[in-house]
């Protein structure tokens, strides 16, 4: 059986978590357009993250609604590693079953 594509809702929002190999570390975030945003953290236009990369993108949970989205990054801010990294296999990780051409930007 053959696996269905995974179907994001009209207007997603996404909650992602990014990860940094050379310091050991996550970030967690919240973002409409994860392709985007995951080269804008590895082109230093995030604060945080510019003396960290690279970021490669570990995890990705979509919401319909944005206030969903939000709350859960709070909530995931305030989680520790172990609970982090469980999650990074956990099927609520959309990040495998979307199409790899939806996180591609196009060069400006």
């Amino acid at each position: 059986m053959e696996n269905q594509p995974f179907l994001l809702p009209p207007d997603p929002h996404f909650v992602y978590m990014l990860y940094s190999p050379s310091h050991d570390v996550y970030y967690k975030g919240y973002t409409q357009n994860p392709g985007k945003r995951l080269v804008q953290h590895n082109t230093g236009e995030s604060r945080y993250t510019k003396n960290k990369s690279p970021w490669k993108l570990v995890y990705l949970q979509v919401f319909e609604k944005k206030s969903e989205a939000l709350k859960r990054e709070r909530i995931l801010k305030r989680q520790n590693r172990p609970f982090i990294e469980s999650l990074l296999t956990h099927k609520i990780n959309i990040l495998d079953q979307l199409d790899p051409d939806y996180l591609v930007v196009e060069k400006l």
